[in-house]
């Protein structure tokens, strides 16, 4: 038989094997081509049935390798976006219970807020209100802020100053630590990292409450599944990164002491893979990724060496 009497599908199999046969590792994932040798014409003598059983395990083979790209692919999507998190989301952890618990307080601004949109609404149908994360924003950091007048207006000696040394809120000389967890003590020690005064943080909070003015400042602010840990409620806050104040003004009091007067905790966003991305690796056995260069630093900036 002459080429030109070739069953179609084989001249088009052929003819892309002979431009792309350079690239067979690549073909494999793709066009599926075997890299070893053109195909071979069909012999008249053939059996339908091996033909169908054939036919039958190759899908077999191609659908796993189909699965086992994709799952490759979610992979490598997952921790692009991570990635991305850890350029400008950061995470609180609120304790559910507890005098100093703020959570209360963002549960109390959620009826407020609900209540006067609702009245908003009413008066002005085409009226715009303060989207909910920027409002719970606000008063997060606005109460922040009045504890933090209230413990530098206290005294040597009182009660509330004692009380804040010896939960290591404040240090002897009245600065803030930064806090890190000992995993050999399980539990928050003082970092070597340079304190922050009650003055630098007044006025980090005063200039966060500035930039959240702007609607566009807070794009998340919402709580996130608890799991099993039902005494601690984590809330994801992802801001902006069209305006770089907010941004450097979380990292600095990311691992502060000063927000266990809040009863939370604030760090930034640190996962290298989701739970979903971690369970599919597990399935599929494939192999774990390499972890990356840390937790994420926002582009042309330095990490202060610890003090």
């Amino acid at each position: 038989m002459a080429d030109t009497d070739m069953p179609e599908g084989e001249e088009v199999t052929t003819q892309i094997w002979q431009a792309f046969q350079a690239m067979g590792p690549m073909l494999d994932r793709t066009l599926q081509l075997s890299p070893n040798a053109p195909p071979k014409r069909q012999r008249k003598g053939d059996s339908n049935r091996e033909d169908h059983q054939k036919q039958g395990a190759s899908d077999k083979i191609q659908l796993a390798q189909a699965v086992t790209l994709m799952a490759k692919l979610a992979l490598q999507m997952d921790r692009d976006l991570q990635a991305m998190k850890r350029e400008d989301t950061f995470i609180l952890f609120f304790a559910n219970k507890g005098k100093e618990s703020s959570l209360q307080t963002l549960l109390q601004a959620t009826e407020k807020w609900a209540q006067q949109f609702q009245e908003t609404q009413k008066a002005h149908p085409r009226g715009t209100t303060m989207p909910l994360r920027q409002h719970l924003a606000q008063v997060l950091f606005n109460t922040l802020l009045s504890r933090i007048q209230q413990l530098g207006s206290a005294t040597d000696g009182s009660e509330v100053m004692l009380a804040a040394q010896h939960n290591q809120v404040l240090l002897q000389d009245r600065t803030c630590p930064y806090l890190e967890w000992d995993h050999g003590k399980k539990t928050l020690v003082i970092s070597n990292k340079r304190p922050l005064t009650l003055t630098r943080i007044q006025q980090i909070c005063q200039d966060m409450l500035e930039a959240l003015t702007e609607v566009q400042t807070v794009v998340k602010f919402h709580a996130l599944p608890a799991g099993q840990k039902q005494e601690v409620s984590p809330w994801k806050l992802q801001v902006s990164l069209r305006l770089d104040n907010p941004w450097q003004l979380l990292t600095e009091l990311s691992h502060s002491a000063i927000w266990l007067l809040m009863g939370t905790s604030l760090r930034p966003h640190s996962l290298q893979q989701s739970p979903l991305a971690v369970n599919l690796q597990k399935t599929l056995q494939l192999p774990t990724s390499r972890k990356g260069n840390g937790k994420g630093k926002k582009p042309g900036t330095v990490t202060p060496k610890k003090e």
